[in-house]
């Protein structure tokens, strides 16, 4: 399952984004964030936006599959 979660870096996103990485059903987990993360997995995909009200034909690629969505 392809898993988006946006606010990953606050106290709630960052503990649902450990659970993420760690759970087998999860493949892959794409991050809205502000900011590039220090952690490094290889399901792990960060988007760093500034600005959330519009995104880029390669963002929005990057989003296609997505089953379910943390925000």
């Amino acid at each position: 399952m392809k898993l988006l979660i946006a606010g990953a870096t606050g106290n709630i996103g960052s503990a649902a984004l450990h659970e993420a990485l760690d759970h087998p059903d999860i493949t892959t987990v794409v991050v809205l964030a502000r900011r590039e993360l220090d952690i490094k997995n290889a399901k792990l995909l960060t988007i760093v936006k500034t600005d959330f009200t519009s995104y880029t034909d390669e963002e929005l690629e990057k989003l296609k599959g997505t089953e379910a969505v943390v925000w």
